[in-house]
Parts: C-alpha cells; structure tokens; sequence
C-alpha cells in the first residue's frame, strides 16, 4: 500500500465529504422514526418514498464517483465500503427492501448511519495522523503524465518469478507503442510500486500517454460492445448451432475491432506519432494491441493520471523567452495543451468502463 496515495484519499475524502447524502439519509432516517408505530408500511408511505428518492439521486454527486478505480479498491481494503456511492446505495435499498416492519427500518438504517458516522471518524483521525508526521499527498505535478496498470495476482500464481516474467512482457508491449511516439525512452522510469494489489504507476511523456490511452479506451469499448452484443444473444436461448456462428461472427468482429483501434490511433494520435514508425511496425502494433487486450479481458486494470497546468506553464515560459520566440513557445503550448487535454478526455472515459457499472435503484417513472 502506498502511504502517500493514502494519505491523498484520506485528505479528499475528508476535504470533499458527501454531506448533502449523509444529510438526506439522515432524513430518511428520522422519517423512518417518525412512523415507527404506524400500522402501515413506511415502504408506501409517499413522504418516505419522495425522501428515498432525494437520497439515492443525490448518490451521484458522491466524490467517490470521480475516484479512480485503483482509490475505490483501497477503500474497500480498509473497509470504508459505505463510504463508496454504489455501496451505500445497495445497502440502503436492502435494508429498506427486506424490512418486515416499521421498526426494521428504522433500526437498519440507524446501523447504517452510525457505521457510516465511525468511519469518517476514522478517516478524520488518520489524516490529522498523517499530517502531523509530515507525510505528503500523492500528487501528479505539472507536465506529467503517469500511466499504472494492476496485473491480478491470480495472472501471475502470487508467485515473484511469474510477477517477474509478466513485467518483461508488459514492457515489451510498452516498448511497442512508445517506439512509434515522436519521442520514444530508452527505460521507463517507475512512478510507485504498490505491494498490496501488484499495482505500477510509470511516467510516460505525454505522446505515449495518448497513444496508450487511445488503446486501451478502444480495447475497452471493443470487449463491451462485443459483450454485449453476446449478452443479448444469450438471453434468448437460440439453437446451439446458431451460437456457434455468433461466437464465429464475435470473434471476427474483435479482429476487425483491433484493425478499427489502430486507425483509431493513428488519426487521435497524429501529432504525437512518428508516422513512419507506425506504419512500418504496423504488423507490431497489432500485435502488441491483441497482447494488452488479452490482459484486460483477464481482468487487468489501468488508469491515466496527468497534469498540465497553463497558467504555470505560460508563466515559465514569460521568464525564459523574449521576443520572437515567444509566438513559438505559444504554439508549443497549446499543442501540449491539446495532448494533455486528451490523455485526460480518454482517462476519465477508460474510469467509467473500469468502474462498476452503478445500481440503478430508481424505475424510469421514478426517476422522472
């Protein structure tokens, strides 16, 4: 586990608590007390299902909603589940849904909200702890882009020689996309190593990040439109024969799916390729493509941290420039600009697919 990326969640999750959802549960609770005799069920009971409502909407403007998945994984580890939207969420609708009684309810969500209260207690006093022995939030300073991937340890038989192994071909597919960038490394620096759930974070320039996260956000929207597609297939319990040539045609979509993505990348990416690289490593990339499509399918991870601050970047460049020049820095910052807005576009894209897809607790007429 990193420190510092824990001190960085404990910090934002203190700094951005979800009051506006601890207070509509609160509501809901103290309706639930309210009707605690009453002879009638509190599930159909309108002000209640009204207060219901409120809350659950209000679960997706939770800060967790905007975590990454690798944060959401480290909250479950320290088992601040309630503190996650979806979770609290499920929770709530099932002690609702499985109450008997009034008096069920009540006591169920008064669990709920007392659990919910210790573990923002406990979150408060680790950050005050991490605060006073100086430890420092995980950040992404200005200019850099980080790339961290969570290989399974089910892939790798926790074993140290296999986890060994599994690197060297994770950087031999690196190496693939990052030869075909206008500014290809000779090693890759390694960012963080965190123990816990085999997750590495590694600085990659801008270039690669794009064409990397241009990849990955393909593979990923292959693998859901292909599921998808085979969900629906399956749900009408069709002859085996027709499901053979369906799983035929899925199949031969995802080869088609992997030729689309390198086009893909080559028209996203066309200020950070070299273009004769890409197209003499065509044969490559489609290797290397099918190669970290396999990994996500065996349930890989991986996410995109940058940062590019403009009112930093035009500052420095007003103490460095004069004249001439000043014109051409401009334009190099607003193509770092372009690139950066796009490696961050397509990271927040990839975190919605990582994501567990939420609950949805309200039926379309409630949610009107």
């Amino acid at each position: 586990m990193q420190t510092d990326k824990l001190a960085s969640l404990l910090a934002t999750l203190v700094n951005r608590k979800d009051r506006q959802i601890i207070s509509n549960l609160e509501t809901l609770f103290k309706i639930a007390m309210r009707e605690i005799h009453s002879l009638n069920s509190i599930q159909q009971g309108n002000i209640f299902q009204e207060a219901r409502k409120i809350f659950l909407i209000s679960l997706e403007g939770s800060v967790t909603n905007k975590l990454q998945d690798s944060d959401i994984r480290l909250m479950k580890e320290l088992g601040l589940n309630l503190l996650i939207s979806n979770e609290l969420g499920k929770k709530v609708d099932t002690a609702i849904r499985s109450s008997k009684t009034n008096r069920d309810v009540s006591g169920k969500l008064k669990n709920i909200f007392s659990e919910i209260d210790k573990n923002y207690s406990a979150v408060k006093k680790a950050n005050i702890g991490f605060k006073a022995i100086g430890i420092k939030d995980y950040a992404v300073e200005h200019k850099e882009c980080e790339f961290k991937f969570c290989i399974p340890r089910n892939c790798v038989d926790n074993e140290l020689h296999e986890f060994s192994k599994e690197l060297g071909k994770f950087n031999t597919i690196l190496k693939v996309f990052d030869s075909i960038s206008e500014n290809p490394v000779d090693q890759f620096e390694i960012r963080t190593i965190s123990s816990s759930d085999l997750t590495i974070a590694i600085n990659v320039s801008v270039d690669l990040g794009l064409i990397l996260s241009s990849a990955v956000l393909g593979v990923y929207l292959l693998h859901k439109a292909i599921k998808d597609q085979k969900d629906k297939v399956e749900s009408l319990d069709l002859p085996k024969k027709i499901i053979n040539e369906i799983n035929v045609w899925s199949k031969k979509e995802y080869e088609n799916g992997i030729s689309e993505i390198i086009k893909n990348i080559e028209t996203d990416c066309n200020e950070s390729i070299n273009k004769l690289e890409f197209k003499r490593l065509s044969g490559t990339i489609n290797g290397a493509l099918v190669d970290f499509s396999s990994r996500i399918q065996e349930g890989y991870t991986i996410e995109f941290s940058c940062n590019f601050d403009e009112t930093t970047e035009k500052r420095e460049l007003g103490k460095k420039q004069k004249g001439s020049k000043v014109s051409q820095n401009l334009k190099a910052l607003e193509k770092q600009k372009r690139l950066f807005h796009k490696v961050i576009q397509n990271s927040e894209k990839i975190k919605n697919i990582n994501q567990e897809t939420p609950v949805r607790y309200l039926t379309d007429n409630e949610s009107k």
